[in-house]
């Protein structure tokens, strides 16, 4: 019931179902650091995610395929305290992503190819 972080990145099964599930579970108010990379999710689990988990700082949602601009909405409107977010791989617009880091005061590190101008950026 104290899990920080949780490594789901490159498992075939995790889609919008699991997030669901784990959205019900005793983690919401401890879980701090999730990795979903290249997993099957769509906007609706990134919904999901965003709008459970307040004590979320760090997300990692690069390679995931199905995910648009949307799913970066809710992140900017529900992760206030956010501080990372790698999106590398990922087919969202730079304004997209731009507004997601204008917005975040918290926000210090993208994992992105797409900022072009001189914001800190860092590989994680």
């Amino acid at each position: 019931t104290e899990l920080k972080h949780l490594d789901i990145g490159f498992c075939d099964w995790v889609n919008d179902d699991c997030l669901e599930k784990l959205s019900n579970g005793k983690i919401l108010d401890t879980l701090g650091q999730l990795n979903l990379a290249c997993a099957h999710i769509t906007d609706e689990g990134i919904r999901i995610i965003a709008e459970s988990f307040h004590q979320l700082k760090h997300l990692n949602i690069g390679q995931c395929q199905e995910l648009t601009d949307q799913c970066l909405s809710h992140i900017r409107d529900n992760l206030v305290n956010h501080v990372s977010i790698d999106v590398y791989g990922c087919h969202f617009s730079e304004s997209a992503v731009s507004n997601v880091w204008d917005t975040l005061s918290n926000l210090k590190v993208v994992n992105s190819v797409m900022i072009s101008d001189n914001r800190q950026q860092i590989t994680l």
